[in-house]
């Protein structure tokens, strides 16, 4: 027995030899993923210990240093010609678009460049019984026009501007080339549907634009809704409340009157192919009831999104509800004030004038009163919070 522990005793001795430090080394000829480490073998002889062994150990688990290892980052550090010409060439070309209407007449007499650039607005045969007075409707158009070109001209001066997170028109990337993208085409439609072109096609190039924009508006407002806490991250709390409040409600105008203008030239085509030859008042009365059928369309369309679909990313735009009343409820008053002879004598679109008037403000008055309610439930947590932190406290 003592034979035997002593030859146990003996399987358990280990080497007392002091093992180098280990190291690693980076080898040109191995892969990336893995390192070299460097020691003497335990439990060995002196003359295999002298020899060192080389093992490759896996470092999947290896979290690299994101400064220097995210090549993401810095490309954000790095500027994006592509995408500042896609910008530049944007807010440029709106900016044109929006000095058409104020080219002189005597301008626009002399030279065919700027008498092609001039403005040519949708006729009023079949819908003068739904648009306001010219001068209330061009005013209309021109706000429009005049911020989406404001915003735009805004949105370069992120071009120079850097934060820890990189350049701040690339991260967040909101306004990246694609959705610049957008923005040309649509106005390119735009543009293309008031050349010497057929009605179809007039018609068939504003639907696009619309199209276009639309698709526009909701990826700008996903697309800030997702990079909100970026920007407060960085502390860029100020430029959050001009890009809610003014950028969202500036392209939400726009694609607004961009809507009313296409549903003024629909009607106006339908009008024309379904009376070529006289203005007769049944047809004009017809039309006015399909052009108010379709805005009232429209209208619950965005509601129902507004409301159920992207409640938090359009919680702060206002000017589409604001645009159809102002647009819409001046035909109503003029009728009721009788200041205007041209009274419409069908029922149908008195009725629908009204309605439409009435859901509009109905609808205005609910966002008002959820903006409220959700203004004072956060003053109210805010409280509630500062007060349990007192009582802790104390």
């Amino acid at each position: 027995m003592s034979n035997l522990l002593s030859e146990d005793k003996s399987l358990l001795q280990h080497s007392t030899q002091k093992s180098e430090p280990a190291y690693i080394k980076f080898d040109q000829m191995s892969d990336t993923k893995n390192i070299r480490s460097r020691y003497n073998k335990f439990n060995t002889s002196a003359e295999i210990a002298a020899n060192p062994a080389h093992y490759v150990l896996s470092t999947g688990d290896f979290n690299p240093n994101e400064k220097e290892n995210d090549a993401r980052l810095i490309s954000r550090n790095k500027h994006d010609t592509t995408q500042i010409i896609f910008m530049v060439f944007t807010a440029l070309a709106y900016l044109l678009h929006t000095l058409r209407a104020y080219i002189p007449e005597t301008i626009q007499t002399n030279s065919q460049f700027w008498s092609y650039l001039a403005i040519r607005p949708i006729t009023r045969v079949y819908t003068s019984d739904i648009r306001p007075s010219i001068v209330i409707e061009s005013l209309l158009y021109r706000l429009a026009e005049n911020w989406q070109a404001f915003w735009l001209i805004y949105v370069l001066s992120y071009i120079p501007r850097r934060t820890h997170i990189g350049f701040l028109y690339r991260n967040p990337n909101i306004f990246n080339s694609f959705l610049c993208f957008l923005l040309i085409s649509a106005l390119s439609f735009q543009t293309l549907s008031q050349s010497s072109l057929s009605a179809e096609i007039s018609c068939v190039c504003l639907i696009l634009s619309l199209c276009l924009l639309v698709v526009t508006c909701r990826l700008t407002a996903v697309n800030l809704l997702k990079y909100e806490e970026k920007y407060k991250a960085a502390g860029l709390s100020f430029d959050l409340i001009i890009l809610r409040y003014f950028v969202l409600n500036s392209l939400f105008l726009y694609t607004t009157s961009v809507a009313y203008s296409t549903t003024c030239a629909i009607i106006e085509y339908i009008g024309i192919h379904l009376d070529p030859n006289t203005v007769s008042p049944t047809f004009t009365s017809i039309c006015t009831t399909i052009g108010l059928t379709i805005m009232l369309f429209l209208l619950f369309i965005y509601y129902l999104l507004d409301q159920f679909v992207y409640k938090d990313e359009f919680r702060s735009i206002w000017t589409p509800y604001l645009f159809i009343g102002y647009i819409f409820i001046y035909p109503p008053l003029r009728q009721l004030s009788l200041l205007d002879t041209d009274v419409n004598s069908n029922n149908l679109n008195y009725y629908l004038f009204w309605i439409f008037c009435t859901i509009t403000i109905l609808m205005i008055c609910i966002r008002l009163y959820q903006q409220i309610s959700v203004k004072c439930k956060r003053s109210k947590k805010k409280i509630r919070i500062s007060s349990h932190i007192d009582q802790v406290t104390t």
